[in-house]
This record gives structure tokens, C-alpha cells and sequence, in this order.
């Protein structure tokens, strides 16, 4: 049985262990998600490590890149870090096409977009192999992963427009990860980032969505379209450094708003936490491609 650990405050990862107790824990990452209630990325990792330290001495502990900086303690077996690309200088082809080891074959393309993505799908795959799992028919499973709706699944419009929607859930540290995705997309039209606000962020969260805003520039976005509260301090950020912006006050208002700007060749992100509802503004594109030829649209600017 896998069982996935999910907590944003205090005590919650005791009383799960307590509930289930873990023959095997994966900590996946350690990022600043959920600071409502763990405050800050230190309260994060204290949480965290109760599930790795509830894993007796027969058990397996797995962690993910960086995760043993911020998590930390005595356990009772030896972590094992996972990455598909340590010790090689970083992550090896492109989105759609991630090179990792295979456990059958040399190397596996991956057909992913992102490449934390990557590196998640490889560590599952690991662990798989290490708790009995065919290593051939865990290479063939890797090839032809296919991305849930809503985390970085791809959808190619009409007039070479692409949309990377990623609108499940978003944190700091997935927002930074979305956007590398978008700038390493190849295509020769605009960057458009469609991002709303990060929940659970507490006192700070203003800061936060400001801070990231200001950074966009770094990432070569053309144009920041900003939902709801937090997308407009992030558009805030990004206006301060030059970034042409676009505000709706939610997502279902963005529509009439985001889609008279599309031109061919566009790429657009979508990214916010699930409470802000973005499907809704990839429901308004889907259609809006279905019944406007952006060829006539181009020509007529």
C-alpha cells in the first residue's frame, strides 16, 4: 500500500504515523509551502522529518534532491538521496525528453515537460525497482508517462499556441520550477505567464508573491497576466521591472481579458494554488481556439 503523507500545520505528521505507521517514507522535497501554519521553510523540515523518523531499522528512507539540508534528524536507517543526474552537472535533455538511467537499459527518455518532473517519476521508479518491481517493465512505464490534467500537461492549439497548464496547485518553490519550464520552451512566439495567488503563505504572503514578481524578468516572460489578489502583487513585481502586465480579478473574468492578446506562436503558463480555479481560464482558451482562426487574427494586427 502507498500512502501519501499530506500536512500544513503542526502535529499533523505525528498523528499520521500514528495512524499508519510507515514500514518505508519517500520525502520528495522540502520547499516554502504551507508557511500559514510551519511559518517558515525550517518549520517545514521539522514537520517533515517525523515521517522518516517513525521508519524502523528494516525499513527504507528515500529523500529527494536537497531534502537532507532542511530535514533532519536520528534515524534509524540511512537515507538514500535520489537524482537521476547527480554528479552530472545537471538534468540532461529538454522538456518532453529528459534523459535519466534506466534500470533495465542504459538511459530512458522521459516525455515530460518539467524537469523536477523528472526527477520525481526516476525516484518513484527506484523505489519501485528496489521493492520488487520488474526493472524492464519499469522502463517501459517511464517512456510512456503522460501528465495529469493540470500538472504541466501540454495542450497545443491552433496557430503553433501552447499552453502549459500547471493551474493544480502552486507554492514558491513550484512556481520557480514552472517558470524554467516556460523559459526552456523553444518556440519562436511570446512567454506568457498566467499566475494567481499562492495559498497558505501567512503574514508574509504579500511579500512573497511581490518578491516573485520582481524576479520574472530573469525568467524572459513577455507578459505577466495576473489573477485574483496574489496575481496582482505578482504583476505588481513584474510591472516594476519592465514586464508589460495584464490583472483580472479571477479567473473566470480572465477570459475576455488574456484571449483578444493571444498571437500565434504564443506560450502560455498557467500556475496558482486550486482554490483559484485557472481551468476555468483554459476552458475559456479551448473554446475561444475552437471558433477563432488566429491566422486572421495575426493578419489583422
Amino acid at each position: 500500500m502507498v500512502l501519501e503523507y499530506g500536512i500544513n500545520a503542526p502535529g499533523e505528521m505525528e498523528r499520521l504515523v500514528a495512524t499508519a505507521p510507515p514500514d518505508c517514507a519517500w520525502v520528495t522535497a522540502i520547499g516554502e509551502a504551507h508557511l500559514e501554519g510551519l511559518q517558515d521553510l525550517a518549520g517545514v523540515g521539522r514537520e517533515k522529518a517525523f515521517l522518516p523518523g517513525a521508519v524502523s531499522s528494516g525499513g527504507k528512507i528515500w529523500f529527494g534532491p536537497d531534502v537532507d539540508k532542511a530535514c533532519r534528524g536520528d534515524w534509524a536507517t540511512p537515507p538514500r538521496a535520489l537524482n537521476p543526474w547527480d554528479g552530472t552537472g545537471g538534468p540532461q535533455g529538454e522538456p518532453g525528453s529528459w534523459r535519466v538511467p534506466g534500470f533495465f537499459s542504459d538511459s530512458v527518455h522521459l516525455p515530460l515537460q518539467a524537469a523536477h518532473e523528472a526527477v520525481l517519476a526516476w525516484s518513484a521508479a527506484t523505489i519501485a525497482v528496489e521493492l520488487g518491481v520488474d526493472p524492464a517493465r519499469v522502463d517501459d512505464r517511464m517512456r510512456t508517462l503522460v501528465s495529469p490534467p493540470g500538472r504541466m500537461s501540454v495542450h497545443e492549439l491552433k496557430g503553433g499556441v501552447r499552453v502549459l497548464d500547471d493551474s493544480y496547485n502552486s507554492s514558491p518553490p513550484a512556481l520557480k520550477a514552472a517558470l524554467e519550464t516556460l523559459a526552456m520552451q523553444t518556440g519562436k512566439g511570446r512567454k506568457i505567464a498566467v499566475l494567481g495567488t499562492m495559498r497558505e503563505l501567512g503574514p508574509r504572503e504579500e511579500e512573497i508573491h511581490r518578491g516573485l514578481g520582481g524576479q520574472l524578468k530573469l525568467t524572459g516572460v513577455d507578459l505577466v497576466v495576473g489573477v485574483g489578489k496574489g496575481g496582482g502583487w505578482i504583476a505588481d513585481g513584474a510591472e516594476a521591472r519592465g514586464i508589460p502586465t495584464l490583472r483580472g480579478e479571477n479567473a473566470e473574468s480572465m477570459g475576455s481579458i488574456l484571449l483578444p492578446e493571444i498571437l500565434p506562436g504564443d506560450c502560455i503558463l498557467l500556475k496558482a494554488s486550486r482554490a483559484e480555479g485557472l481551468e476555468a481560464v483554459l476552458a475559456s482558451m479551448l473554446d475561444w481556439a475552437r471558433t477563432s482562426p488566429l491566422e486572421a487574427l495575426e493578419a489583422s494586427r
